[in-house]
């Protein structure tokens, strides 16, 4: 009885095992597609020339003319 309870759990270990491997399979798969779309993104954000580190530059120095004219 348990021979056929062990033989049991060893193919539902290997149906199980498998199913891992797929999911790890789709998992990379789907892992190298949101690289290619974060690059496209970054790409297409490079030639409309949007800038982050320009823009927060900007936000900083319009954040300081508004403080320098409360100050004033």
């Amino acid at each position: 009885m348990t021979k056929l309870k062990n033989e049991i759990l060893e193919k539902e270990l290997k149906t199980v095992m498998k199913e891992i491997k797929e999911l790890r399979k789709e998992n990379e798969d789907l892992i190298k597609e949101n690289k290619n779309s974060q690059e496209k993104i970054f790409d297409l954000e490079n030639e409309n020339g949007i800038d982050d580190n320009n823009y927060r530059l900007l936000l900083f120095i319009i954040g300081l003319l508004i403080v320098g004219i409360i100050m004033k």
